[in-house]
């Protein structure tokens, strides 16, 4: 299993320590046999990203905002224990998976923010009805689901950031002002994250050099990571901008990708191409 971050301008991210190149790839053998590394879990991606990942981009872009986006995984969107997440919470005060250190929420009430401790004056682990109680929200009857639901929505819960982002926006300068920002891509649009490409290409050089075996495998993955060139990668990510930009002048599906292979020269659609006009040229190509 791989974990990897990558820069446009540079490739896999990597830093200069004590004279040698570090890289922010990290690559573990799955499992829990005797030989095999355990699972990849948030830790592990936090460390990957605090330790290694940050300073790398910081060293090679000094100064400079870096946007870190992520795929929708679950490991990208776990919580602190203390945040407000709702799927830790029961419908009814208390339970015996109670947290005692989740921080307060929040909501307005007549235009005046009011805060929300998330326990009761004896201790207990507010339940979903409580808080929504509290807020002049909860209807009787509500199903479980439905108070998930509308409780997910109140900006308190709805802004509780990941722990990785976290991390990445928690970085300051010097005048501690944030530096970084943290995006996840819209689920189930690959084609907007050019590190999807960059998988593809090492998954076709491991296919074409592989003789199949574990042992095998485990020396050709990290050549073909490397085997990856700087302009491949760029090609790549101009690929996925010219999809970005597909979908904001409205087009999907198939015009989108039509579009996309159409003007492969440039970052984006030309301006002056009307919609109208490439689906009379799209239209007229598959006709013929």
């Amino acid at each position: 299993m791989v974990s990897d971050f990558l820069c446009e301008c540079h490739g896999p991210l990597y830093r200069q320590q004590h004279g040698l190149k570090e890289m922010a790839r990290r690559i573990i053998t799955p499992g829990n046999g005797v030989n095999d590394d355990g699972w990849w879990t948030n830790e592990d991606l936090l460390k990957q990203l605090t330790e290694v990942a940050l300073p790398a981009f910081n060293e090679l872009h000094p100064d400079c905002v870096g946007i870190f986006a992520f795929d929708n995984s679950m490991n990208h969107k776990k919580k602190p224990d203390n945040g407000l997440d709702i799927t830790k919470l029961n419908l009814s005060d208390g339970g015996k998976n109670q947290r005692r250190n989740i921080r307060d929420g929040y909501f307005m009430r007549d235009g005046v923010l009011v805060a929300q401790p998330m326990h009761t004056p004896d201790g207990q682990q507010k339940g979903i009805k409580t808080i929504l109680s509290e807020r002049g929200l909860w209807v009787e009857a509500m199903r479980l689901r439905e108070a998930r639901e509308l409780l997910e929505q109140q900006p308190d819960f709805a802004k509780q950031p990941s722990l990785a982002q976290e991390a990445v926006e928690g970085m300051t300068d010097r005048h501690g002002q944030r530096i970084h920002q943290f995006i996840l891509f819209p689920k189930f649009h690959c084609e907007f994250n050019h590190i999807e490409l960059f998988w593809a290409c090492t998954k076709r050089h491991t296919r074409e050099w592989c003789d199949y075996s574990f042992s095998s495998l485990k020396q050709t993955v990290p050549r073909a990571l490397d085997s990856i060139t700087l302009d491949s990668i760029r090609r790549n990510a101009r690929f996925c901008y010219r999809y970005m930009d597909a979908y904001r002048r409205g087009l999907s599906g198939k015009l989108a990708t039509f579009a996309v292979k159409k003007y492969k020269s440039h970052r984006r659609i030309p301006e002056s191409m009307a919609k109208e006009d490439l689906e009379a040229e799209f239209q007229q190509c598959h006709v013929s």
